[in-house]
């Protein structure tokens, strides 16, 4: 039986009620690459789930491999509220990829905000900075990679103060 059709068989099971949560919790990666998307309202369950990881396979699955733009607030809730620092980065790399290219000034707001908070983790700052150079419309050949941990010196300051300063004159 091929990977999809045992994902299928095993999103009819869970609806049966014969697969637990925490069983299931497993393939929410893998229902997002196979694109079964009438696991949505299964998945979207996960996103108030006790455990990070789920919340986090959850959001990121939604987003990233659905590419369901509609979860901009509960990607801004991860960012501002989730308790765990991956999960909040992960907040704002959702709405890097909603608002991609959109120069939303809110959202760039919300993110900058994020990003010049001292008393946030690094990780979340850097998908911050990551998300405000995906709304603003940098093509990612230009973007430092992202399989890189941004490093202070990386960050273009410039940009980030020509941002501020056009974010104070639109208020």
């Amino acid at each position: 039986m091929a990977r999809k059709d045992k994902l299928i068989k095993l999103l009819k099971e869970y609806r049966e009620g014969k697969i637990t949560d925490d069983e299931i919790s497993k393939f929410i990666t893998f229902f997002g690459e196979e694109q079964i998307l009438n696991a949505r309202d299964i998945i979207e369950k996960f996103l108030i789930s006790k455990n990070p990881i789920n919340r986090y396979n959850a959001l990121s699955t939604l987003v990233f491999e659905f590419r369901i733009r509609d979860h901009y607030k509960i990607s801004i809730k991860f960012l501002l509220k989730d308790e765990d620092d991956l999960n909040r980065g992960l907040g704002a790399s959702c709405l890097g990829s909603i608002y991609r290219g959109t120069k939303n000034k809110d959202i760039l707001n919300l993110l900058m905000g994020v990003f010049e908070d001292k008393n946030e983790d690094w990780v979340v700052r850097d998908s911050a900075y990551a998300s405000i150079l995906d709304v603003i419309g940098i093509p990612w050949k230009k973007q430092p990679p992202a399989t890189k941990k941004l490093k202070k010196r990386d960050i273009d300051w410039n940009l980030i103060s020509s941002l501020k300063k056009i974010n104070k004159t639109k208020k």
